[in-house]
């Protein structure tokens, strides 16, 4: 599931790195920042570069789309392609998740049509982005609301969680089309109580959308924001994690079913705790390459998987479920 989202990636940086990264940037087209929208035109047989503005460790999802041509987006630290996409949010658009790792300043947007002589106009937008089992901590003053993206794979299970103790909160899903991707009830305000709450099988494979809102005339508070995804046999999970920071899974199935889970870091000497615990299951190992192997002791029963960076480091690493049989 991930794993193929990440091969796209890889291939198409492959593929800049092949034909050569420019040197020196040509004129900027514009500045891109987290929460805008912007627009340009591509000429035939051109490349537009924009600067990005972000901040160290923030994690963006970046979305372009043309009615014109197959865009392709690729994003540069100084001259090295760090990330690039050219159908990854269907049809003829791009998309992927970054984090901002590098120093500031030195990150450049290249756009460009898969086809070389197409021309148009296009649209560039960039939100906030989260990682499967990631919790956001924010608080905000005076807002109407607040976004935030994520890419999602077809047949994946997830649970969106908002909670805040400053105001009752209502939580909401959109897809790339605007829509409200669950139905109506999936915005939840759970009677006296101020959480909400989504629960939803991903329809398909693209970027999603959540609106932070409120009951209330603006977003005024603290809250915490949750995505947690049930984790499958035969699912890959490639995720981000900042100095001391953790993701939290958790894994549903029947009881005896036998599982072996296995979490790497993509930095060597980079030590990763993977955490099982609950309902009889409690293990956990440490190392640059982790694995576990479990039981699940009784049927239906959720088992929370935790990866977590033990270090004052940041990095990629990847997480795999695989069944076993004895």
């Amino acid at each position: 599931m991930c794993s193929r989202m990440f091969a796209v990636t890889v291939i198409a940086v492959l593929v800049f790195s092949l034909f050569g990264a420019p040197t020196t940037f040509a004129q900027e087209a514009g500045v891109i920042s987290m929460n805008e929208n912007t627009s340009g035109f591509l000429e035939a047989g051109e490349v537009e570069y924009w600067s990005v503005s972000a901040s160290a460790l923030e994690q963006a999802v970046i979305i372009g789309h043309s009615d014109d041509f197959d865009i392709v987006l690729t994003l540069y630290h100084d001259d090295i392609p760090v990330a690039s996409d050219d159908d990854g949010f269907g049809e003829l658009d791009a998309a992927f998740i970054t984090v901002f790792t590098g120093s500031l300043g030195n990150y450049y947007l290249a756009v460009s049509a898969f086809n070389s002589s197409s021309s148009g106009a296009y649209e560039l937008s960039m939100q906030p982005g989260l990682f499967y089992g990631q919790h956001i901590s924010h608080t905000s003053r005076n807002r109407t609301n607040d976004n935030y993206a994520f890419y999602g794979y077809e047949g994946d299970q997830i649970t969106l969680l908002l909670h805040s103790d400053d105001f009752d909160a209502v939580l909401g899903l959109y897809n790339r089309y605007g829509q409200v991707a669950v139905d109506d009830n999936s915005w939840v305000e759970a009677g006296s109580q101020t959480d909400a709450r989504i629960d939803l099988v991903i329809p398909a494979n693209g970027v999603y959308f959540i609106d932070v809102n409120s009951t209330g005339t603006a977003l005024n508070g603290s809250y915490l924001l949750s995505i947690w995804p049930t984790l499958h046999q035969g699912q890959v999970i490639r995720g981000f994690l900042p100095p001391q920071g953790a993701h939290v899974f958790h894994i549903m199935g029947q009881s005896n079913t036998r599982l072996y889970i296995t979490a790497s870091s993509d930095i060597q000497y980079r030590m990763l705790d993977l955490i099982i615990y609950g309902h009889g299951v409690n293990d956990e190992q440490t190392g640059e390459y982790v694995s576990l192997d479990l039981t699940l002791p009784y049927p239906d029963h959720s088992i929370e998987v935790r990866a977590s960076g033990n270090s004052s480091d940041s990095g990629w690493y990847e997480l795999t479920v695989f069944s076993l049989t004895d």
